[in-house]
Formats: C-alpha cells, sequence, structure tokens
C-alpha cells in the first residue's frame, strides 16, 4: 500500500492503539467542555450544517457543543467585541498610534493578523481567554516499547477536505502546541521549537484554530468542517518512529 492510499484507511469509531516502530498511541478528545465526539460519526458527504441521509463510510468526529449558555452567550458577544475591536484598531493605524505590522519592508497579512491578535488580546483578555477555553485539543499518548529516547521532530498534518458552513467566530493563537490547521488540500509540516522528549512514555495535547481567515473582517474565522489525518514524526536510535490518527474530521468555529 502506498503512502497516498494509507491516508484513506478508515479510522474505527472507537478509539484505538496504533503501532508504529515499537511506538503506539491512543487519543482523543481533551476538551469536554464545549466539544464532543458523537459515537456514529459522520460521513464524507456531513458536517455540522448538512446531515443527508448517507450509507457511506463513516469517519471519527469531534463537534462543537450546541445549546450551552455559557459556552454560546460569550461566544456571540465575542464576535460583535471582535469587530468594534477591528475598526479601532485600524484607527488607530491611520491615526500613527501604532505602527502597521510590516515584513520586509512590506504588508504581511500573517503579520499583520499576528499584530492584532495581540492588539485583541491585550484590548480584551476575557474573550482571549474564552476562545482558549473553547478551542478543540485533542490529546495524544505514546508508549515505546524500545528504552531509547524519543524525540518529536515534527508533525504532519495532512488536509483532505474543508467543508465551509455559515456561522460565525474568531481567531486566537499562541505559542506552543497550537496548531493553525490550512483549509486547503494538502501536506502542512509543523515544527516543535520545544521539543516533546520521552522514554517510555509521553504525551502531546493539540489544540486547533482554522486559516480560513476573511482578511477585510478582521479574520472572523469562516467556520467549517475539516478532514484530516495527523502524523508525528520522532527521532529515536538515529533512526525515526513515526504513528498517525488515518483520517478524521473536526469542526472549527
Amino acid at each position: 500500500m502506498n503512502e497516498r492510499a494509507s491516508f484513506l484507511l478508515l479510522l474505527l469509531i472507537l478509539p484505538g492503539t496504533l503501532q508504529a516502530q515499537q511506538l503506539s498511541m491512543t487519543w482523543g478528545l481533551e476538551n469536554t467542555w464545549s466539544y464532543r465526539e458523537p459515537s456514529q460519526g459522520r460521513t464524507l458527504e456531513q458536517d455540522a450544517a448538512s446531515r443527508p441521509e448517507s450509507s457511506g463510510k463513516r469517519y471519527r468526529t469531534f463537534e462543537f457543543k450546541e445549546g450551552l449558555s455559557d459556552v454560546d452567550e460569550p461566544r456571540f458577544q465575542c464576535v460583535e467585541r471582535h469587530f468594534q475591536l477591528w475598526n479601532a484598531y485600524q484607527t488607530a493605524i491611520k491615526k500613527g498610534k501604532i505602527p502597521r505590522p510590516l515584513k520586509g519592508g512590506h504588508l504581511d497579512t500573517d503579520t499583520e493578523r499576528r499584530a492584532f491578535v495581540a492588539y485583541k488580546t491585550q484590548a480584551d483578555p476575557f474573550c482571549s481567554k474564552h476562545a482558549d477555553k473553547q478551542a478543540p485539543v485533542l490529546y495524544f499518548d505514546f508508549v515505546a516499547d524500545s528504552p531509547h529516547e524519543h524525540v518529536l521532530r515534527h508533525i504532519e498534518i495532512m488536509t483532505l477536505r474543508f467543508s465551509e458552513y455559515r456561522a460565525g467566530g474568531f481567531i486566537k493563537e499562541q505559542a506552543g502546541y497550537d496548531v493553525v490547521l490550512s483549509h486547503k488540500e494538502g501536506t502542512k509540516i509543523v515544527n516543535i521549537e520545544k521539543k516533546l522528549a520521552f522514554s517510555g512514555h509521553g504525551r502531546v495535547e493539540l489544540r486547533f484554530w482554522s486559516d480560513n481567515y476573511y482578511q477585510q473582517q478582521g479574520w472572523i474565522t469562516g467556520p467549517g468542517e475539516y478532514l484530516i489525518d495527523i502524523r508525528f514524526v520522532f527521532l529515536v536510535g538515529g533512526g525515526t518512529a513515526t504513528v498517525a490518527t488515518d483520517p478524521f474530521k473536526i469542526d472549527l468555529m
């Protein structure tokens, strides 16, 4: 089986343990406050906004909980405050109160996004903390049979499909193991600055954000469903050990 075909293997609905070069992994949902894992999962055609009757193959799915006042009410308030802060940020730049972020002498959208996130975090820390709290977090537990130290070199995330649906949301990014998913199909390499190193057992927690930004709206995220595959690559004993999830679905607001 070639590498591309391996990405198309279906993941069992119940959490499993995957083997790869003496390295096993169990994984699942860490943030159960605002997210849940439905037992039936979803077919390829189904997402959070559209659930047509389908008898196709099902993927493990992590979806946003609906109807929770302590989750939804602050989120809706913060969406409105996001636009107010975006207008204030643009006004401050025009009046010269804060510099326009440039990279190499030119405006760079990612640099400006980061600058606005910093401005927004300082001006409205409540919404930033709420965004962190509501974002989906998955855990990945590794067990190594060999006595060698395993050092996480990088993470490979393949976006197989992105389905956008109409709703509201906002973006927040921090350093560490926060991961911004690409809504464009293809593989993204996530290099790790603070390396996880373990002998025997180790854990990684990934908090996910979407890069589906609407630039003219201050990077409000266009909500949607991702179909992704995650692969962890470790350095061990002069070689590498790799373990993967197989494709699964996750909603990002």
